[in-house]
């Protein structure tokens, strides 16, 4: 617990600073666009690209975890829109269910993990990423679209359609894709575009989490209106509670099953190898021996010892040799 907060205090402290700044206009309201903008069209994806490219893509690229991450999102949803729907309608509850299924995964999520885990912990959340961008967003807009009667919003498979186009002008889906790819090529970028790349992509995470704070409190100026705790204590707690419980269960269950499969197959082999040997070794106790020529078994070889054949002997060995050798 200890580590855990050691890492996650000057995170939560520059999110601090980020408010506080703006709540005493050290940072103008009109600024905190150019640094959302900033970590979205340049450091982010910089950070992501790096990560992309230093990984292999089966790790980058889980098709079991993103199948995983994926179903619990759908049931998220699901969950979110059948609870919430009758209080607020459809299309607010859809949005209350992108709010519930989507994480900050990027502003927040990448940094603090790599911070807790390493970099190899950026690979599982990048999977995670792709899911929420493609798959989260295009559903939950679209199902916000289907109740609204307003010929602007268009058809349902036309919100579809607006939100995976809206996801393609996302900077983040392209800069992985160009890591995974530069990592399968096994290409390296030249020297000064490499520290390019690095410089924007160290300053992602701290400008994130003070651009974060600052949102928050521009949030807080421009809610104008008071929403009741019922509406939405239920989608805060199924983000907060409900989705990782759900994919933590589900993840766990999965590897808990892999596992036992594994030692299954392992056991099973090593089963029949055991079973293998234990035949070969029957075998060779059932095989009859082969009595020596002359009727000499092994015993009868042991007894022309020429300690026991006395002076005739060695020629007596020497004549079983060579009939020996005429016969065989």
């Amino acid at each position: 617990m200890e580590a855990v907060l050691l890492v996650t205090l000057p995170f939560f402290a520059l999110v601090l600073c980020g408010y506080l700044a703006a709540r005493q206009r050290v940072l103008p309201e009109a600024a905190i666009p150019g640094l959302n903008a900033y970590v979205l069209y340049f450091a982010l994806p910089c950070m992501l690209f790096r990560f992309g490219a230093s990984m292999p893509f089966a790790t980058l690229i889980d098709p079991g975890l993103i199948a995983i991450y994926a179903a619990c999102a759908l049931a998220i949803v699901v969950l979110t829109v059948v609870l919430t729907r009758r209080r607020v309608g459809l299309k607010n509850a859809a949005f209350g269910a992108l709010v519930a299924a989507f994480p900050n995964s990027g502003f927040m999520g990448v940094p603090l993990l790599v911070a807790l885990h390493g970099d190899a912990a950026a690979g599982p959340v990048i999977g995670t990423l792709l899911v929420d961008l493609f798959l989260t967003s295009t559903l939950c807009l679209a199902l916000a679209s289907a109740e609204s009667h307003d010929p602007a919003q268009g058809s349902v498979a036309g919100s579809a359609l607006r939100s995976l186009r809206a996801a393609l002008g996302n900077p983040q889906p392209w800069a992985i894709a160009l890591g995974a790819l530069a990592a399968a090529l096994s290409l390296r970028l030249p020297a000064p575009a490499a520290q390019f790349v690095k410089m924007l992509g160290d300053s992602a995470s701290p400008v994130a989490l003070f651009t974060i704070g600052a949102v928050l409190w521009r949030a807080g100026q421009h809610a104008h209106t008071r929403t009741a705790p019922v509406d939405y204590l239920p989608v805060a707690l199924i983000k907060l509670i409900v989705h990782p419980l759900l994919v933590g269960a589900v993840g766990g269950c999965a590897d808990r099953c892999i596992r036992s499969d594994g030692a299954g197959a392992g056991g099973g082999a090593a089963e029949r190898e055991q079973r293998l040997v234990a035949g070969r070794a029957l075998r060779r106790r059932q095989r009859p021996r082969r009595p020596d020529h002359h009727g000499l078994d092994g015993a009868g070889v042991r007894d022309l010892h020429p300690d026991r054949l006395g002076a005739r002997g060695p020629r007596l060995i020497v004549s079983c040799s060579v009939a020996r050798t005429l016969l065989d």
